[in-house]
């Protein structure tokens, strides 16, 4: 079982408690359906608190109880922290994707521009290559401008 795994379960124990509807931490790990080290539920129930999802209350007695906060519901709701790796993962392959598009587009635009110098300089020549390789210049400018704006318009959407 994976580490994110384990801490989805611990909060989806957490949320679900109704009666009562806070729980010691020992409680916690008797309760579930596998073994967790007393080190790893320290861990855990300290990200849940951390990240806002579980809510600490500690009673006069020093004795910690934990409890859900309703921002723990949405994220367990929207896959929990399992979902959330896969989304980060995602995510990144698609800007290393649109990272190489840009720079190949780069490289092409460099080579055109530079193979249009050497045309400009034959001009009298051959003006239908200039023609044709500002036409396809033009062409990979658009190319590269619509990626921007695609990417642009998946990073927005995404957040």
């Amino acid at each position: 079982m994976t580490e994110l795994t384990k801490i989805d379960k611990v909060l989806k124990l957490i949320i679900e408690c109704q009666h009562p509807p806070k729980r010691k931490a020992t409680e916690i790990v008797n309760e579930l359906d596998f073994e967790l080290t007393t080190k790893e539920s320290i861990e855990i129930l300290d990200k849940l608190v951390k990240d806002g999802y579980v809510i600490r209350e500690i009673q006069a007695d020093n004795t910690a109880y934990y409890f859900s906060s309703f921002e723990g519901r949405l994220f367990l709701i929207n896959g929990g922290y399992s979902q959330s790796f896969l989304d980060i993962k995602s995510r990144n392959r698609h800007n290393k994707l649109m990272t190489i598009i840009t720079i190949t587009n780069i490289v092409a635009i460099i080579i055109l521009t530079f193979l249009n110098y050497r045309a400009t300089d034959k001009a009298n020549d051959n003006k239908i290559q200039v023609i044709q390789l500002n036409s396809t210049i033009t062409n990979l400018k658009k190319s590269n401008d619509s990626l921007k704006s695609v990417m642009n318009k998946d990073t927005t959407h995404k957040k």
